[in-house]
């Protein structure tokens, strides 16, 4: 009976990650209206659909459910994730000095809640298990965008201006697909690796989200899965050897470093011809000044969590002097300082410092499994988060990710720990029994 009843618990979160969280054909009012350049960025986040509230309140419910019924593991683990609850305090406390304060208060509900999902799979299932899971959660998108690709081509291209012949498949925007689709490579990747999943289904998973990946022109999401698979490449080679030290690691990262940061220099415009990008990264710039100008207004505390979705005076001057409407200022950095001011920047900071600082040492100097796969979730995050707002965006899956590979790495860092305590302890106690 608890077998069944796992099953079903697994099943019913695994739908709800794979499609109102990860976004497959969801929210179905958006996917279904005709995308233009002004619709994607200015309708999106309008929550005005009866069937998308219906959804989120069933993800709360779920939410609420998965706390009490785990409350006793997640209390017992709480300071693991002391900075995430902390962060998310923030959001909820920036209700006192957002412009629409109920706005304020439903995202910060919603990134509970997705924390509390991250928490619970990351309390559910170990490193393997986990990859075997979303390994097939991630597939549904995969192959679901293939299907509308061929059933319905005018559902699955963008229509945006200049990306007409971009694919966005399942999902609602072809950058949404691309940043998914790059982290469908590791999981379904690793679970190639170490056979979580059946080879055949794992190959199949891997090789669609590589070719989405690219289909989707994601011009980040191409370099973070370029990034990615080439530091899973190293950190494999690293930690098959003995001592691999920090002396070749920092050697190879120097020159890989220099190298490609003289190569980006001098080939500049070429590399922006190749991945089809101007020099204002697709009117990216214009909206980091315009952003970087609101700031300057109110550095400590920000506008608010969910300032994007406020209809403010601040806001609408951003979209007036652009001539556009952007939904996010396009950088997880400056949405975090934006929103949350340099408060929330700073907890920002050390999260990810953690996060770093955990990542190297474990996915490069031990052999703790799934460690190199939490660490190369960290930096597939990371590099996206430098052309789009990640993490500070309950819209957006990548909290999800961050809080799983944060919670992961902490975990394993607590044991590396306790066996070098222990070891300590019985040298210390061999030392004194021995007849001096």
């Amino acid at each position: 009976m608890k077998a069944l009843y796992d099953r079903l618990e697994s099943l019913i979160v695994g739908m709800v990650l794979a499609f109102p969280l990860l976004g497959t054909f969801m929210p179905i009012e958006i996917y279904l209206q005709p995308l233009t350049f002004q619709s994607v960025y200015s309708q999106q986040r309008v929550e005005t659909y009866s069937f998308s509230h219906i959804v989120y309140l069933g993800i709360a419910a779920l939410s609420v459910y998965l706390m009490l019924l785990y409350s006793r593991s997640i209390k017992r683990d709480v300071w693991r994730g002391a900075l995430v609850l902390l962060l998310i305090a923030l959001a909820f406390a920036s209700e006192v000095w957002s412009v629409v304060p109920a706005t304020t208060t439903r995202r910060a509900l919603r990134l509970f809640e997705i924390s509390v999902i991250a928490w619970y799979l990351f309390h559910k299932y170990d490193t393997k298990n986990l990859t075997r899971f979303m390994t097939r959660v991630l597939a549904i998108p995969v192959f679901a965008s293939f299907a509308i690709l061929v059933i319905r081509p005018d559902l699955a291209y963008s229509n945006l201006q200049g990306y007409q012949d971009a694919i966005r498949g399942a999902i609602v925007s072809k950058n949404a697909l691309g940043g998914l689709m790059s982290v469908a490579v590791l999981f379904a990747g690793y679970s190639f690796f170490i056979r979580a999943n059946n080879r055949i289904f794992a190959g199949t998973t891997l090789f669609g989200s590589l070719v989405l990946v690219v289909l989707s022109r994601s011009a980040t999401s191409k370099i973070a899965v370029a990034a990615t698979l080439g530091l899973a490449l190293y950190g494999w080679i690293v930690r098959r050897r003995t001592n691999p030290g920090w002396a070749i690691m920092g050697a190879i990262l120097t020159v890989t470093g220099m190298a490609a940061l003289i190569f980006g220099v001098i080939y500049l415009e070429d590399l922006q011809k190749i991945i089809g990008r101007s020099s204002t990264l697709t009117g990216r710039t214009d909206v980091w000044r315009a952003v970087l100008e609101a700031i300057r207004h109110r550095p400590l505390l920000g506008y608010g969590y969910g300032f994007w979705d406020e209809q403010s005076t601040v806001r609408n001057n951003i979209w007036f002097e652009l001539n556009w409407a952007p939904p996010e200022a396009h950088n997880a950095w400056l949405d975090a300082r934006l929103q949350l001011g340099i408060v929330g920047l700073s907890i920002t900071v050390m999260l990810w410092l953690v996060a770093f600082s955990r990542a190297i040492r474990l996915a490069l100097f031990t052999s703790e499994t799934g460690a190199l796969l939490m660490a190369l979730i960290i930096v597939n995050i990371f590099i996206r988060g430098l052309t789009e707002t990640v993490m500070i965006d309950p819209d957006e899956t990548d909290w999800l990710w961050f809080v799983i590979a944060y919670l992961h790495l902490a975990r394993m860092a607590e044991a590396r720990t306790q066996v070098r305590a222990a070891a300590v302890i019985v040298r210390r106690a061999t030392l004194r029994a021995l007849p001096w």
